[in-house]
């Protein structure tokens, strides 16, 4: 023994040692690389700079071209939008509806009804003050009116239109007095549905070159949504909150509150001085109406929610996607312009979001992109973004055609597009904070950090208080570290920057994992209804990838050295599984995607919020959809339902008018 270690310290043989050693070392390393058996998926090395402040891989955008051969097939011109040739009899000028002298000179003397349209609650519009006129009619209880008009050559035009009325908001504030530490700007949100950065630069190609080239917008490469659905992205950016933190506002629940106690930013924005407006169509849809009880009062100064209500009835008679000789979109927009032209110096936070082109069709937008084009440039001509934080984005990418059953596809749902426009002069004056905000274009941002960013302009210039659940940072602030999606608030299921390697189909885990989706929906449909779903049964497992972490990430410990450059990775390594699933059941072929985790000892683990619906479902779950609004997805009603206090229920109301003691409108 003391022979062998004399050997060993004799310095003439201690090099020789060694070489021989790392030989070994290198020759055994490389035999188990190439003969590793081949179901172990390959874990991806870390790649500098590996970790963020919050000790999370950072995240990598995905490489998402813009026109990937197996999507171009799904992607085509549709024609422009040809509304009604014959004239508006009534046009409005602010508060001030004129019946127009090119209906006189058509048609001779012309007297027209106005009715006010009011909102008696978030369903319905009732009608108020009723007048009639030769000449015109000035909006004072109600920005809407229904006009119905007869000329003395007996021919009749009806309506409803949108202004302003006055007096609405005598507490807004000119910019130059909002409080010191406020940024002296309006603020301007239009968003549009199930648009991902891609199909916007696609469908509305003028519109995203305007933005780029003569607003000099920001736009952000790597924005991912934190949910599902609409609410689950707006919620967060106007509320820094999910849905789940909040009191509940759902329709089926027991004692559950209006959307009004939620804390939006636009409270806040009005107890600053500002005039505030929420605009969205489809009313029968909408964000904070069709799972949630909506408002009531209503929430904003201006809402043209009453407009949509009653104007949705009359759908039937014009030409698609029109009323009258106006394109429905550009009612929206028109709207915003006249609260321009309202209030020229007043404080004004506008929140527009426009569904209907865009809800269920991947290609119908496209009509809309001349006139979004012409109504920015209209808003820049006139200097209305002279003063004006503009925010144009959308909730999340196409959930239910044929785009999201793409693998590109699906990342796209992930990635909606968002931008940011700042005016001139504050991209002048303050040029680090505009930098901070370039810095964060091929970052990891999420709903929650542009709600900070918009607290951020109450908060000037320094910034808001620090977001208490350290999800969210302001992307005007410099310094700002990448992050990934766990210190982001993403989860697993909704993270675009994650990186999935494909796992056969016939892997035992995955073959569980499939399993234990079809019993948690099977139990789930017996504990919420029991009787009224067909029982669903997985018929294939068309897709199944594995999350593959960053190993050194998992085995992170704490830094060996006091200066944190040499990590400590004697941790354990991975301890469970995360697999994403892509899957077709009966009833129906219905197509769902759940990613689910499996466990060391094999148990998997299904959440509800990690199932998505992959194809439209549309009157398939009548029977829960009302008092069980989550089990939409999962429910496909049997042909009549076997408990009478589960029967489908009557057709929605949302978007017509009472019978009883109103007037119709």
């Amino acid at each position: 023994m003391f022979g062998t270690m004399s050997f060993l310290l004799n310095s003439r043989f201690v090099g020789r040692y060694i070489s021989l050693l790392l030989l070994v070392c290198c020759v055994a390393a490389t035999v188990f690389l190439l003969y590793r058996p081949a179901s172990a998926p390959a874990v991806p090395p870390p790649e500098l700079p590996w970790l963020g402040t919050s000790g999370d891989a950072a995240c990598r955008l995905p490489p998402l071209p813009l026109n990937p051969p197996e999507l171009q097939p799904l992607f085509h011109h549709v024609p422009p939008l040809v509304c009604d040739p014959a004239p508006a009899w009534v046009t409005v000028h602010g508060s001030y509806v004129n019946i127009s002298a090119t209906a006189r000179r058509a048609h001779g003397r012309v007297t027209c009804q106005f009715t006010d349209l009011l909102l008696k609650d978030d369903m319905w519009a009732v009608q108020g003050f009723r007048s009639n006129s030769e000449e015109g009619y000035t909006l004072k209880e109600s920005d809407f009116v229904s006009v119905s008009c007869t000329a003395e050559d007996g021919e009749t035009w009806d309506n409803i239109v949108a202004g302003i009325r006055k007096n609405a908001a005598p507490h807004a504030l000119p910019l130059s007095d909002l409080p010191k530490d406020h940024l002296p700007v309006n603020v301007l949100i239009w968003g549009f549905d199930s648009l991902s950065r891609n199909t916007f630069m696609r469908k509305l190609p003028r519109t995203y070159a305007f933005l780029r080239d003569e607003l000099h917008a920001t736009v952000l490469r790597g924005y991912n949504i934190v949910g599902d659905g609409t609410p689950q992205a707006l919620i967060p950016i106007l509320t820094g909150r999910t849905e789940r933190e909040l009191p509940d506002t759902r329709r089926r629940t027991w004692g559950s509150q209006m959307v009004n106690v939620y804390p939006f930013l636009w409270k806040d924005f009005q107890s600053d001085g500002y005039v505030t407006a929420f605009n969205e169509d489809q009313p029968d849809i909408g964000t904070f109406q069709y799972r949630l009880r909506g408002f009531n009062p209503q929430p904003t100064t201006h809402y043209m929610r009453i407009f949509f209500l009653a104007a949705s009835r009359t759908y039937g008679n014009n030409v698609p996607y029109c009323l009258r000789d106006t394109p429905r979109h550009k009612v929206m927009s028109d709207f915003v312009e006249n609260m321009y032209e309202a209030y020229p110096d007043r404080a004004k936070f506008i929140f527009s979001f426009h569904c209907e082109l865009s809800h269920d069709d991947i290609n119908q937008i496209e009509v809309a992109d001349a006139d979004m084009e012409a109504f920015l440039q209209r808003m820049k001509s006139k200097g209305h973004l002279d003063n004006t934080v503009l925010i144009v984005m959308a909730d999340h990418g196409h959930r239910f055609t044929a785009v999201r059953s793409t693998q590109q596809g699906k990342l796209e749902e992930r990635l909606p597009f968002f931008s940011w426009t700042f005016p001139t002069w504050v991209r002048q004056r303050y040029p680090n904070v505009i930098a901070a905000l370039e810095e964060n274009v091929e970052r990891l941002t999420t709903p929650f950090d542009q709600y900070q960013t918009l607290s951020h302009l109450r908060h000037w210039p320094d910034g808001p208080p620090p977001d208490p659940s350290n999800r969210a940072v302001s992307l005007l602030v410099p310094g700002t570290a990448a992050r990934g999606c766990a210190a982001a608030g993403v989860e697993a299921h909704w993270c675009a920057c994650l990186r999935w390697l494909p796992v056969s189909i016939n892997d035992s885990s995955v073959v569980a994992a499939a399993r234990a989706f079809e019993e948690y929906v099977l139990a789930e449909q017996e504990r919420e209804a029991p009787g009224a779903c067909a029982p669903l049964a997985v018929l294939t497992v068309e897709r199944a990838e594995l999350l593959a972490p960053q190993q050194d990430v998992l085995r992170f410990v704490s830094s060996k050295d006091a200066d944190g450059f040499v990590p400590d990775l004697s941790g354990s390594s991975v301890t469970e599984q995360t697999l994403q699933l892509r899957l077709l059941a009966a009833p129906a072929d219905r197509t769902f995607e759940v990613t689910v985790v499996v466990e060391g000892g094999g148990t998997v683990r299904v959440r509800h919020e990690d199932i998505s619906r992959l194809d439209r479902y549309g009157r398939q779950a009548r029977c829960v959809e009302q008092r069980m609004d989550h089990m939409r997805k999962l429910c496909y009603c049997r042909a009549e339902p076997v408990e009478a206090g589960l029967a489908a229920p009557a057709e929605r109301r949302s978007d017509i008018l009472p019978h009883d003691e109103q007037a119709q409108v």
